[in-house]
């Protein structure tokens, strides 16, 4: 799901700033009701490009469970700075927990960015109406050393 960057620009400055965001309003999905994924970590916070990084988010805080063989895409938002960058795909318990390492792209420009799940999250898709928030965490890419 691609998001416009007007959309993604408001989220990094705005409510992204006090943490995480979860999906769109309450419903429910595999006909159980949905509280919304747990808030995304990422260790460190700062890294520069070609470093590895630790995403991860522990289980649901509800009875919620996603289907076997959920699977979540990440890109990194640097919208601001041109875009967004493909970090990779990580699988998904059952439970909604997930630990998986990924690489800042060589690519990446220095300054404050967002980590988010761009598939792969049933709380935040279909989402055509525009009224799902993302799922990240914010990410700050620090300049290269030589």
């Amino acid at each position: 799901m691609r998001r416009p960057a007007a959309v993604s620009a408001m989220l990094i400055t705005g409510a992204m700033a006090a943490g995480a965001l979860t999906a769109c309003a309450p419903t429910s999905v595999l006909g159980q009701e949905r509280c919304g994924s747990s808030p995304l970590e990422v260790i460190p916070a700062q890294a520069e490009p070609g470093a590895s990084i630790t995403l991860s988010s522990p289980a649901f805080e509800c009875p919620t469970a996603y289907p076997d063989g959920t699977t979540y895409t990440f890109a990194l938002s640097q919208d601001d700075r041109g875009g967004s960058l493909p970090l990779g795909a990580a699988d998904v318990a059952e439970d909604g927990s997930f630990r998986t390492e990924l690489v800042i792209p060589d690519d990446a420009l220095p300054g404050d960015s967002y980590l988010f799940v761009t598939s792969g999250s049933v709380f935040d898709e279909p989402c055509d109406d525009g009224s799902c928030a993302a799922y990240g965490v914010n990410l700050t890419v620090l300049p290269a050393t030589p």
